[in-house]
């Protein structure tokens, strides 16, 4: 959830929300667009700061061989997580689209998920699915072959 909130501070150049869980408030899934998010915070940096880092956020997308085929502009950044020899790195994966206008944030972590690619590969079909990009069913193919199964250090 820090990951989230941390993503959407990004998105936002610096302003964080409090958090909530729209079921534990009783809350419809057809009232939650009606919910007015609650600033907590603000982070105030010059334009400048958030202007670079978005922009090596979006460069790490378009450098990025998974996103080669998606037709949207994406913020990202992977990247793993150690935590002992004898045990696959958590892979990470933080983004938000539109990057001009972000209508989603998001953290993807696979516990023990080898590289950040397989987070990565994770994030893209949320986006694609999110924005009506692909069918369900072209996103949903049983076969996890092109998966990273081994340790990269």
């Amino acid at each position: 959830m820090q990951l989230a909130r941390y993503a959407n501070i990004l998105a936002t150049h610096g302003t964080s929300y409090k958090l909530s869980l729209l079921e534990d408030q009783g809350i419809a899934p057809e009232e939650h667009s009606e919910l007015t998010p609650q600033i907590e915070s603000q982070i105030i940096l010059p334009d400048n700061v958030w202007n670079t880092v978005e922009s090596g956020m979006r460069q790490f997308i378009q450098s990025n061989d998974l996103f080669k085929d998606i037709n949207l502009s994406i913020a990202g950044k992977s990247g793993t997580a150690q935590e002992a020899k004898n045990r696959p790195d958590h892979a990470l994966f933080i983004g938000y689209a539109p990057a001009e206008e972000p209508e989603i944030t998001m953290a993807v972590r696979i516990a023990n998920g080898y590289a950040s690619g397989n987070a990565v590969a994770l994030g893209k079909d949320i986006l694609s699915y999110y924005f009506n990009l692909l069918s369900e069913s072209d996103m949903i193919s049983g076969n996890a072959s092109d998966a990273y199964n081994t340790r990269t250090d």
